[in-house]
C-alpha cells in the first residue's frame, strides 16, 4: 500500500509538469496574432479540442455518490454556494483518469524506480523553487516575493510580448430542451461551432499560477478589454490572461444569420428557418457561461495545470467582468464554485437584475442618479436641459396644431405631417436622409424620441463621467451647451441649443465609429442611435441607450427575454428630461413582440428564480466594485451585511468600472481609484494565498 500511495504522488510532482512540457512543446509555435489564419489557429488545430462537452467535463456539485456528473446537469439544480471546494469538485478530467489506470496496472514494475525518482525530485524542486523567488523579487516591484502554496514552475517558457487569438469548438447548445417543442430545432443540440478567444501568456509563470478570465459582454471584441488585467494584474501574480467574446456578439456566432430579425432569418448550417423560440434558448446566459466554462477547462488541461486544487500545479480562476460581464462573472462564482476560483464583478447591477420583492428598486431610481451627477458636474445642467426639452416639444407641438388648422380649412393644402417633421429635421440638422419611416408620419412621436435621444446620450456620459476634473469628458460640455443663455426666449433658442447638442455629438468616437467613413455628412445621421432590423426605434428595449447596428439588436433582444431594465424617468418635480415618461412593463412587451414576434415575451424573473443571485448567504470570494458616481450603483450591491466572505469596494469618484478603464495607464487617475486598486490586489493575494 505504501508503494501504491508513493507511485501515485510521484505522479503527481511528474505527470503533470510533463503535461505542461509537452503542451508547452505543442504550442511553441503560435506565431503572431497577424499571421494566425481566423479559421484554423494553429491552437485549435493541434488540440481541436475534439469539442470535449461539458458532459464530458467530470464535474459534480450534487452530494450523491456518482462522481460522473457534469456541468449540464449541475445547471439545472438548485443553486448551491460554496465558501471552499472540497477535493471531490475536481475529479480527474479523461486524460489524467486514463494514465493513472495504466500506470496502477503497472506498478509492480516501477515501483524501485518510482521511489529512487522520489528521492531524486527533492533536490530538483528546491533548487527550482530558489530560482522562482529570484524571479518573482525581479518581476514583482515594490512587492516582496511570498512563497506560492499551489508551487512555482519557473521553467515555463516565457513569451513573446503579444496577443494570441484561438478557435475553439463548442456547441452550439449546451443545454438539450426537455420538450423538443420548445425548439424548431432540437437538432442543434449536436451541432458545433468555432468560438474565438484571447490571450495573453507574456507573464504566466507556469502550472501553479491563477489564470485571470475576463468574461466578454455586449459588443465584439478583438483585444483584450481592460489592460489593467494584462499589464498590471497579470505580472502580479504570474497570470495567464484568458478573454473570452459572448455568443451572437462580434465573430461569436452559433449560427449564421441573414439579418437581426430572428423571426425570419436563415440558418445557414442546414438552410432551415430559425424562429424566435430557438433564439430565446439559445442566446441566453446560461448558454454563454456554459461556453466560458468549456474554455476554462479546455485551457487549464492544455497548459498543464492540475485538476485538484490542493494540487501545487493548480492553476486557481479568476473571472473578471464589469457591467452585464460583472453579473456574469459573479454568477459564475456563485453557480460554479466547483469550477470558478474568486469572482471579480464591477458594477454589475445584481440587484436591479434581480427583480426580487424582498429588495425592490424604484424604476426611477437610475435617472435621478444620473441627474444628480450631472448637476454635481455642472451646476444649471437639470433645469437647462429640461428647459431646451420642454420650449423644443412645445414649439414641435405648436407646428402640429398649425397643421391641422391648416388642412381643416384648405381642402387643397399639400402640407402634411411628413413635410413637417422633414422641417423639423432639418432646422436641427439631421439629415432628412437618415430619418426612420415610423417618424416621418408621426411629428409627435419625433418630439418624443428626441427626449429619448438626449436620455441615452445623459446615461452615456454618466458611464463615462471618469474621472470628473478631466477635460475629456463629454458630460460638462453637453450640460453646458443646454444651459446656454441668450437674449432671446423665442423657441428657436431651443431649436438652436439641441442643433448644438447633435453637433457636439458628432466630434465622439461613438458616432463617428458608428457612421459610414466613406460617406460622411455634415447632418446629423439619426441611423446611429437605432438598432438594426424591422420595427427599431430610438426608444428601445433599454432606456439607458440599446446602441446602434447589429450589435444594438443583439442587446435588445437580451434585455426583452431575461436582462429586464426598469428605468423610466416619470419624476414630475425637478424632472431633467421632458417630458417625464414612466417605464411600464405593458410598454415593452408590446415593443418586444413588434420587434421580435409574439413569442418574445420578457422573462424578468426566470434568472433569479434559476440562481437565487439575490440572496448572498453562504457565498465566498466575490468582489464588487462600484463608481458612486455611476447610474447602475443604484441597482448594484453597495455593501454586503451578514458575510465577510464578500467584499464591496466603492470609489466616490469612480464612474462605470473605472478602475478597469479601457484605457491605463493613464496620469490623471483620482487617488480613491488608485487606493482601492492596492486594496483589490491585496485581497486577491490573500484568497489566492499568494
Amino acid at each position: 500500500q505504501l508503494y501504491v500511495v508513493s507511485f501515485i504522488i510521484m505522479l503527481e510532482q511528474h505527470a503533470f509538469p510533463a503535461a505542461a512540457a509537452a503542451s508547452s512543446s505543442m504550442r511553441q509555435d503560435y506565431g503572431s496574432l497577424s499571421t494566425i489564419d481566423e479559421n484554423e489557429s494553429k491552437y485549435a488545430s493541434a488540440a481541436r479540442r475534439s469539442m470535449t462537452s461539458l458532459n464530458d467535463a467530470g464535474y459534480d456539485d450534487d452530494d450523491d455518490d456518482d462522481d460522473t456528473g457534469n456541468i449540464i446537469a449541475a445547471a439545472q439544480l438548485p443553486v448551491t454556494a460554496t465558501s471552499q471546494r472540497s477535493n471531490r469538485d475536481y475529479l480527474p478530467s479523461l486524460p489524467y483518469t486514463s494514465g493513472i489506470k495504466v500506470a496502477i496496472s503497472v506498478t509492480v514494475m516501477l515501483l524501485l524506480g518510482s521511489m529512487m525518482m522520489m528521492m531524486g525530485n527533492y533536490s530538483d524542486r528546491h533548487h527550482s523553487n530558489q530560482q522562482q523567488q529570484q524571479q518573482q523579487q525581479n518581476e514583482m516591484e515594490n512587492r516582496s516575493s511570498a512563497s506560492n502554496k499551489y508551487g512555482l514552475a519557473n521553467s515555463y517558457p516565457k513569451k513573446p510580448v503579444t496577443i494570441q487569438k484561438y478557435l475553439l469548438e463548442q456547441r452550439v447548445d449546451h443545454f438539450i430542451p426537455h420538450d423538443d417543442s420548445a425548439s424548431s430545432h432540437p437538432a442543434t443540440s449536436s451541432k458545433t461551432w468555432s468560438h474565438p478567444y484571447f490571450v495573453s501568456e507574456e507573464h504566466f509563470a507556469g502550472p501553479g499560477h491563477p489564470i485571470l478570465v475576463i468574461i466578454g459582454g455586449e459588443g465584439p471584441v478583438t483585444d483584450i478589454l481592460y489592460p489593467y488585467v494584462s499589464k498590471h494584474m497579470a505580472p502580479e501574480f504570474g497570470a495567464y490572461v484568458l478573454q473570452t467574446e459572448h455568443r451572437f456578439y462580434g465573430q461569436s456566432q452559433p449560427l449564421l444569420m441573414e439579418d437581426d430579425y430572428f423571426g425570419t432569418n436563415v440558418d445557414k448550417h442546414d438552410e432551415t428557418k430559425t424562429t424566435t423560440e430557438l433564439m430565446m434558448h439559445l442566446f441566453t446566459p446560461e448558454q454563454a457561461i456554459a461556453d466560458y466554462i468549456h474554455i476554462i477547462q479546455t485551457v487549464q488541461r492544455d497548459l498543464g495545470c492540475s485538476p485538484l486544487p490542493s494540487s501545487q500545479h493548480y492553476c486557481p480562476i479568476v473571472t473578471i467582468g464589469s457591467s452585464y460581464p460583472g453579473f456574469l462573472s459573479a454568477i459564475m462564482r456563485m453557480r460554479y464554485s466547483n469550477v470558478v476560483d474568486i469572482g471579480y464583478a464591477a458594477s454589475a447591477p445584481m440587484r436591479l437584475n434581480a427583480h426580487s420583492e424582498h429588495d425592490p428598486i424604484d424604476m426611477n431610481a437610475y435617472f435621478a442618479k444620473v441627474q444628480s451627477v450631472a448637476e454635481e458636474a455642472y451646476p444649471g445642467c437639470v433645469e437647462g436641459t429640461h428647459r431646451t426639452l420642454e420650449e423644443l416639444y412645445h414649439h414641435i407641438s405648436s407646428m402640429t396644431t398649425r397643421h391641422h388648422h391648416q388642412t381643416a380649412n384648405d381642402d387643397a393644402s399639400t402640407a402634411t405631417t411628413t413635410t413637417l417633421t422633414e422641417t423639423v429635421a432639418t432646422e436641427l440638422g439631421i439629415c432628412i436622409d437618415t430619418l426612420p419611416d415610423y417618424l416621418r408620419d408621426n411629428l409627435q412621436e419625433f418630439a418624443l424620441e428626441l427626449t429619448q435621444l438626449v436620455v441615452d446620450t445623459n446615461a452615456d456620459m454618466n458611464m463615462g463621467y471618469y474621472p470628473p476634473s478631466s477635460d475629456r469628458v463629454l458630460l460638462p460640455k453637453v450640460c453646458q451647451v443646454f444651459s446656454a443663455v441668450d437674449d432671446s426666449s423665442s423657441p428657436s433658442s431651443a431649436v438652436t441649443r439641441y442643433a448644438n447638442f447633435l453637433k457636439l455629438l458628432m466630434t465622439t468616437s461613438d458616432y463617428q465609429d458608428a457612421t459610414d467613413a466613406n460617406d460622411s455628412k455634415d447632418c446629423f445621421d439619426l441611423q446611429t442611435q437605432i438598432p438594426s432590423g424591422p420595427n427599431a426605434t430610438i426608444s428601445s428595449a433599454d432606456w439607458t441607450g440599446t446602441g446602434p447596428g447589429r450589435t444594438g439588436a443583439r442587446w435588445a433582444f437580451q434585455v426583452c427575454k431575461d436582462l429586464v431594465i426598469q428605468t423610466g424617468y416619470g419624476n414630475t418635480v425637478d424632472n431633467m428630461f421632458y417630458p417625464p415618461r414612466e417605464w411600464t412593463m405593458e410598454w415593452l412587451t408590446q415593443h418586444c413582440a413588434s420587434r421580435f414576434g409574439p413569442a418574445m415575451i420578457p422573462q424578468p424573473h426566470r434568472l433569479n428564480n434559476m440562481w437565487h443571485f439575490d440572496d448572498l448567504t453562504g457565498v465566498s470570494k466575490l468582489l464588487f466594485t462600484n463608481g458612486e458616481h455611476d447610474g447602475w450603483s443604484v441597482g448594484s450591491y453597495m455593501k454586503v451585511n451578514d458575510n465577510d466572505d464578500v467584499r464591496v469596494v466603492n470609489f466616490p469618484n469612480g464612474a462605470h468600472h473605472s478602475e478597469l478603464s479601457h484605457q491605463w495607464p493613464r496620469d490623471d487617475d483620482t487617488d480613491d481609484i488608485l487606493e482601492g486598486r492596492e486594496e483589490i490586489l491585496n485581497l486577491l493575494h490573500e484568497w489566492l494565498e499568494m
